[in-house]
Protein backbone atom coordinates (compact mmCIF):
# COMPACT_ATOMS: atom_id res chain seq x y z
CA UNK A 1 0.00 0.00 0.00
CA UNK A 2 3.06 2.66 0.85
CA UNK A 3 4.07 1.77 -2.91
CA UNK A 4 0.67 2.34 -4.45
CA UNK A 5 0.12 5.62 -2.16
CA UNK A 6 4.16 6.35 -3.12
CA UNK A 7 2.33 6.09 -7.40
CA UNK A 8 -0.39 7.25 -6.65
CA UNK A 9 1.18 10.89 -5.18
CA UNK A 10 4.40 10.67 -8.06
CA UNK A 11 1.47 10.56 -10.85
CA UNK A 12 -0.71 13.80 -9.20
CA UNK A 13 2.51 15.52 -8.57
CA UNK A 14 3.33 14.71 -12.84
CA UNK A 15 0.41 15.74 -13.39
CA UNK A 16 0.32 19.07 -11.55
CA UNK A 17 3.69 19.69 -12.48
CA UNK A 18 3.27 19.12 -16.16
CA UNK A 19 -0.38 21.30 -15.98
CA UNK A 20 2.42 24.43 -13.88
CA UNK A 21 4.79 23.78 -16.62
CA UNK A 22 2.84 24.52 -19.72
CA UNK A 23 0.67 27.53 -18.35
CA UNK A 24 3.59 28.86 -16.96
CA UNK A 25 6.48 28.29 -20.23
CA UNK A 26 3.82 29.46 -22.59
CA UNK A 27 2.17 32.42 -20.48
CA UNK A 28 5.45 34.61 -18.86
CA UNK A 29 7.50 34.99 -22.17
CA UNK A 30 4.52 36.75 -23.47
CA UNK A 31 3.83 39.16 -20.71
CA UNK A 32 5.29 42.96 -20.61
CA UNK A 33 4.23 45.87 -18.80
CA UNK A 34 1.15 46.31 -22.09
CA UNK A 35 -0.68 43.56 -21.44
CA UNK A 36 -0.45 43.73 -17.44
CA UNK A 37 -1.42 47.59 -17.34
CA UNK A 38 -3.80 47.95 -20.61
CA UNK A 39 -7.31 47.18 -21.34
CA UNK A 40 -8.26 45.86 -24.26
CA UNK A 41 -8.74 47.97 -27.64
CA UNK A 42 -11.32 47.84 -30.15
CA UNK A 43 -9.09 44.98 -32.20
CA UNK A 44 -7.72 43.13 -29.24
CA UNK A 45 -9.66 40.09 -29.64
CA UNK A 46 -8.60 40.24 -33.86
CA UNK A 47 -4.92 40.85 -32.76
CA UNK A 48 -5.04 43.98 -32.08
CA UNK A 49 -2.99 46.21 -29.38
CA UNK A 50 -3.88 46.20 -25.62
CA UNK A 51 -4.01 43.76 -22.31
CA UNK A 52 -5.96 42.20 -20.05
CA UNK A 53 -5.78 45.28 -17.09
CA UNK A 54 -9.46 44.68 -17.10
CA UNK A 55 -9.39 40.93 -16.25
CA UNK A 56 -7.05 40.99 -13.38
CA UNK A 57 -8.77 44.06 -11.77
CA UNK A 58 -12.27 42.47 -12.21
CA UNK A 59 -11.20 39.20 -11.11
CA UNK A 60 -9.07 40.32 -7.69
CA UNK A 61 -12.66 42.64 -7.25
CA UNK A 62 -14.82 39.82 -7.95
CA UNK A 63 -12.97 37.46 -5.97
CA UNK A 64 -12.01 39.95 -2.60
CA UNK A 65 -15.92 40.86 -2.50
CA UNK A 66 -17.02 37.58 -2.45
CA UNK A 67 -14.46 36.18 -0.29
CA UNK A 68 -15.65 38.72 2.35
CA UNK A 69 -19.70 38.12 2.27
CA UNK A 70 -18.60 34.38 1.90
CA UNK A 71 -16.37 34.82 5.13
CA UNK A 72 -18.73 36.74 7.46
CA UNK A 73 -21.93 34.18 6.75
CA UNK A 74 -19.57 31.13 7.17
CA UNK A 75 -18.05 32.25 10.27
CA UNK A 76 -22.09 33.37 12.05
CA UNK A 77 -23.03 29.74 10.58
CA UNK A 78 -20.09 28.01 11.85
CA UNK A 79 -21.20 30.00 15.73
CA UNK A 80 -24.79 28.97 15.34
CA UNK A 81 -23.77 25.31 14.52
CA UNK A 82 -21.34 25.22 17.38
CA UNK A 83 -23.29 27.46 20.14
CA UNK A 84 -27.04 25.98 19.37
CA UNK A 85 -26.45 22.60 18.16
CA UNK A 86 -25.80 19.37 20.32
CA UNK A 87 -23.01 17.37 18.61
CA UNK A 88 -25.24 14.35 19.12
CA UNK A 89 -28.28 16.55 17.09
CA UNK A 90 -29.76 14.80 13.75
CA UNK A 91 -30.37 18.50 12.54
CA UNK A 92 -26.34 18.72 12.53
CA UNK A 93 -26.13 15.96 10.86
CA UNK A 94 -28.54 17.18 8.41
CA UNK A 95 -26.62 20.17 8.11
CA UNK A 96 -23.50 19.03 7.66
CA UNK A 97 -25.00 16.53 5.20
CA UNK A 98 -26.56 19.85 3.25
CA UNK A 99 -22.79 21.33 3.18
CA UNK A 100 -21.21 18.58 1.83
CA UNK A 101 -23.69 18.06 -0.85
CA UNK A 102 -23.88 22.02 -1.82
CA UNK A 103 -19.79 21.68 -1.90
CA UNK A 104 -20.32 19.41 -4.90
CA UNK A 105 -22.53 21.48 -6.88
CA UNK A 106 -21.28 22.78 -9.98
CA UNK A 107 -21.05 26.24 -10.37
CA UNK A 108 -23.46 26.43 -13.94
CA UNK A 109 -25.89 25.68 -11.14
CA UNK A 110 -24.94 28.94 -9.09
CA UNK A 111 -25.03 30.98 -12.44
CA UNK A 112 -27.64 29.76 -13.85
CA UNK A 113 -29.87 30.18 -10.54
CA UNK A 114 -27.69 34.03 -10.24
CA UNK A 115 -29.36 34.87 -13.76
CA UNK A 116 -32.89 33.41 -13.30
CA UNK A 117 -32.82 35.84 -9.99
CA UNK A 118 -31.53 38.66 -12.24
CA UNK A 119 -34.04 37.99 -14.59
CA UNK A 120 -36.80 38.28 -11.70
CA UNK A 121 -35.28 41.18 -9.71
CA UNK A 122 -35.33 43.23 -13.50
CA UNK A 123 -31.00 43.65 -12.50
CA UNK A 124 -28.54 43.37 -15.28
CA UNK A 125 -25.02 41.31 -15.01
CA UNK A 126 -22.87 43.55 -12.73
CA UNK A 127 -20.25 43.35 -10.28
CA UNK A 128 -22.13 43.57 -7.63
CA UNK A 129 -24.46 40.46 -8.59
CA UNK A 130 -21.34 38.32 -9.79
CA UNK A 131 -19.93 38.92 -5.87
CA UNK A 132 -23.27 37.76 -4.33
CA UNK A 133 -24.02 34.42 -6.80
CA UNK A 134 -19.81 33.63 -6.22
CA UNK A 135 -19.96 34.08 -2.30
CA UNK A 136 -23.53 31.84 -2.41
CA UNK A 137 -20.97 29.54 -3.72
CA UNK A 138 -18.10 29.78 -1.34
CA UNK A 139 -20.27 29.65 1.42
CA UNK A 140 -20.42 25.63 1.97
CA UNK A 141 -16.74 25.39 1.38
CA UNK A 142 -15.80 27.75 3.82
CA UNK A 143 -18.73 26.72 6.02
CA UNK A 144 -17.83 23.34 6.10
CA UNK A 145 -13.71 24.19 6.58
CA UNK A 146 -14.50 25.95 9.62
CA UNK A 147 -16.32 23.98 10.89
CA UNK A 148 -14.23 20.57 10.72
CA UNK A 149 -11.37 23.53 12.20
CA UNK A 150 -13.49 23.72 15.31
CA UNK A 151 -14.36 20.44 15.82
CA UNK A 152 -10.24 19.56 15.83
CA UNK A 153 -10.22 22.14 19.26
CA UNK A 154 -9.56 20.22 22.31
CA UNK A 155 -12.35 19.39 23.93
CA UNK A 156 -10.77 20.41 27.07
CA UNK A 157 -10.09 23.69 26.39
CA UNK A 158 -13.90 24.08 25.76
CA UNK A 159 -14.49 22.59 28.94
CA UNK A 160 -12.13 24.59 31.19
CA UNK A 161 -13.77 27.92 29.62
CA UNK A 162 -17.10 26.92 30.73
CA UNK A 163 -16.15 25.65 34.04
CA UNK A 164 -15.01 29.00 34.77
CA UNK A 165 -18.22 30.18 33.49
CA UNK A 166 -18.39 31.43 30.47
CA UNK A 167 -20.80 31.24 27.71
CA UNK A 168 -20.58 29.11 24.52
CA UNK A 169 -20.41 32.62 22.80
CA UNK A 170 -17.49 33.60 24.59
CA UNK A 171 -16.14 30.15 24.50
CA UNK A 172 -16.27 30.64 20.66
CA UNK A 173 -14.68 33.44 20.57
CA UNK A 174 -12.24 33.79 23.06
CA UNK A 175 -10.72 29.97 23.01
CA UNK A 176 -12.31 28.42 19.56
CA UNK A 177 -11.10 31.65 17.32
CA UNK A 178 -7.54 31.81 18.62
CA UNK A 179 -7.39 28.11 18.23
CA UNK A 180 -8.65 27.84 14.85
CA UNK A 181 -7.15 30.52 13.09
CA UNK A 182 -4.76 28.57 10.73
CA UNK A 183 -8.18 26.55 9.66
CA UNK A 184 -9.61 29.97 8.75
CA UNK A 185 -7.10 31.34 7.35
CA UNK A 186 -6.55 28.42 5.11
CA UNK A 187 -10.64 28.23 4.92
CA UNK A 188 -10.38 32.16 3.47
CA UNK A 189 -7.74 31.62 1.13
CA UNK A 190 -9.52 28.17 -0.17
CA UNK A 191 -12.80 30.46 -1.12
CA UNK A 192 -10.40 33.31 -2.36
CA UNK A 193 -8.90 30.71 -4.76
CA UNK A 194 -12.10 28.87 -5.66
CA UNK A 195 -13.37 32.71 -6.43
CA UNK A 196 -10.88 33.65 -8.82
CA UNK A 197 -11.27 30.91 -11.15
CA UNK A 198 -14.81 30.67 -11.22
CA UNK A 199 -15.83 30.70 -15.12
CA UNK A 200 -19.99 29.58 -15.18
CA UNK A 201 -20.84 31.73 -12.33
CA UNK A 202 -19.61 35.34 -13.51
CA UNK A 203 -20.47 34.68 -16.84
CA UNK A 204 -24.28 35.13 -15.97
CA UNK A 205 -23.82 37.39 -12.73
CA UNK A 206 -20.81 39.92 -13.66
CA UNK A 207 -21.01 39.74 -17.42
CA UNK A 208 -17.58 40.90 -19.48
CA UNK A 209 -16.51 44.32 -20.54
CA UNK A 210 -13.08 45.70 -22.00
CA UNK A 211 -13.17 48.24 -18.93
CA UNK A 212 -12.62 48.04 -15.35
CA UNK A 213 -15.46 48.37 -13.13
CA UNK A 214 -16.05 52.01 -11.70
CA UNK A 215 -18.89 50.69 -9.48
CA UNK A 216 -20.80 47.92 -8.38
CA UNK A 217 -23.31 48.09 -11.03
CA UNK A 218 -21.42 47.49 -13.72
CA UNK A 219 -19.89 44.41 -15.48
CA UNK A 220 -16.40 43.31 -14.92
CA UNK A 221 -14.28 41.06 -16.85
CA UNK A 222 -12.43 38.16 -15.31
CA UNK A 223 -9.07 36.07 -16.19
CA UNK A 224 -11.23 32.81 -16.65
CA UNK A 225 -13.42 34.35 -18.98
CA UNK A 226 -10.56 36.25 -20.79
CA UNK A 227 -8.83 32.77 -21.26
CA UNK A 228 -12.01 31.38 -23.17
CA UNK A 229 -12.45 34.14 -24.82
CA UNK A 230 -9.06 34.25 -26.24
CA UNK A 231 -8.83 30.64 -27.18
CA UNK A 232 -12.29 30.58 -28.95
CA UNK A 233 -10.53 33.25 -31.08
CA UNK A 234 -9.20 31.97 -34.42
CA UNK A 235 -6.51 33.80 -34.79
CA UNK A 236 -3.11 32.39 -33.16
CA UNK A 237 -1.86 35.56 -31.68
CA UNK A 238 -5.05 35.85 -29.73
CA UNK A 239 -5.14 32.04 -28.66
CA UNK A 240 -1.05 32.24 -27.71
CA UNK A 241 -2.15 35.59 -25.30
CA UNK A 242 -4.62 33.41 -23.54
CA UNK A 243 -1.51 31.95 -21.84
CA UNK A 244 -0.25 34.92 -20.76
CA UNK A 245 -3.97 35.40 -19.23
CA UNK A 246 -3.76 31.94 -17.71
CA UNK A 247 0.02 32.51 -16.25
CA UNK A 248 -1.25 35.47 -14.48
CA UNK A 249 -4.49 33.84 -12.70
CA UNK A 250 -1.75 30.83 -12.07
CA UNK A 251 0.61 33.17 -10.31
CA UNK A 252 -2.12 34.87 -8.15
CA UNK A 253 -2.86 31.79 -7.03
CA UNK A 254 0.12 30.57 -5.93
CA UNK A 255 1.68 33.47 -4.18
CA UNK A 256 -1.87 33.59 -2.47
CA UNK A 257 -1.75 30.29 -1.39
CA UNK A 258 2.14 30.66 -0.50
CA UNK A 259 1.18 33.78 1.87
CA UNK A 260 -1.48 32.14 3.71
CA UNK A 261 0.61 29.06 4.09
CA UNK A 262 3.19 31.20 5.65
CA UNK A 263 0.72 33.29 8.01
CA UNK A 264 -0.38 30.02 8.90
CA UNK A 265 2.91 28.92 10.21
CA UNK A 266 3.53 31.82 12.52
CA UNK A 267 -0.46 31.76 13.91
CA UNK A 268 -0.45 28.43 14.53
CA UNK A 269 2.39 28.64 16.63
CA UNK A 270 -0.08 29.60 19.71
CA UNK A 271 -2.07 26.40 19.50
CA UNK A 272 -2.87 24.09 21.85
CA UNK A 273 -1.54 20.62 20.88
Amino acid sequence: MRTVSCIALGLVAAALGSLLWSVLSLGIPLLDWQMLTDTPSGGFYLGGEGGIANAIVGSIYLAAGATVIAFVISLLSTLWIHTTLKPTSRLLKLVRLWMNAMTGVPTIVFGALAFVVMQFAGARASLGAGMIAVGAFVVPIMTRTFDEAFVAIPQGLNESALSLGATKSICFVTVGLRQTVPGIITGAILGFTRAIGNSATVLFAAGFTDYIPDSLSRPAATLPLSVFFQLSSPIAVVKERAYAAAAVLTIIVLLTSLSARLLEHRLGRFNVR
